[in-house]
């Protein structure tokens, strides 16, 4: 069946001149029903209506100018996504004798069927957490070279990779950081750009 969904958001977007600073914060909820779930399940990939899921949490985004040359931006999202109904989900694909710990959502764990109780285990691939900071400092190193260096930051929260709630498809939390050095040289029209990615 196809997914229906409904939203409700509430926003403000508010610039502070006298300080350089602007500041776009919404909070949001949607409850979806018929919500596709695509699992893997060892051998290939099960698509179907999980039931009723439900989302809410908050955004917000921040860009600050402290100086001419200096731009601060911060972006930060809290996601809370549950099942709240999953009745005939996907069972774990690590069995038992790999984890010692049996499925929590097998009705009977002495006779075991093919479906397992997801109701109430979170959205697969949504991080509760997730924030980004990034500095940049623009400079002119002559008449005819403009440059920037800008550092970033990121930071995403744990999560479960798919929505079986399989202990061996749980990503814990994780930090990259990534530098950035940019010269344009208005002479030659050529940029030169030394970076380094996480």
């Amino acid at each position: 069946n196809a997914e229906t969904s409904e939203s409700f958001e509430i926003g403000m977007k508010k610039d502070f001149s006298e300080q350089n600073l602007r500041i776009n914060a919404a909070l949001h909820y949607t409850t979806i029903e018929d919500f596709q779930a695509n699992t893997f399940t060892g051998a290939g990939f099960n698509l179907q209506n999980a039931g009723d899921i439900e989302t809410s949490g908050l955004e917000l985004e921040v860009t600050w100018l402290p100086a001419d040359t200096w731009e601060v931006n911060l972006a930060y999202a809290r996601t809370n996504a549950e099942f709240e109904t999953f009745e005939r989900g996907n069972c774990w694909v690590a069995y038992t004798w790999h984890t010692g710990i049996q499925d929590p959502g097998q009705a009977n764990p002495d006779n075991p069927n093919p479906y397992c109780d997801r109701s109430g285990g979170r959205l697969g691939g949504e991080p509760e957490d997730y924030a980004v900071l990034k500095v940049k400092k623009e400079m002119e190193l002559s008449d005819s070279i403009y440059s920037y260096f800008q550092l970033e930051y990121s930071y995403t929260g744990d999560m479960q990779l798919d929505s079986s709630g399989d202990p061996f498809k749980f990503q814990g939390s994780y930090n990259l950081l990534n530098l950035r050095f940019y010269m344009n040289f208005d002479e030659y029209d050529t940029d030169v750009i030394l970076w380094g990615r996480n």
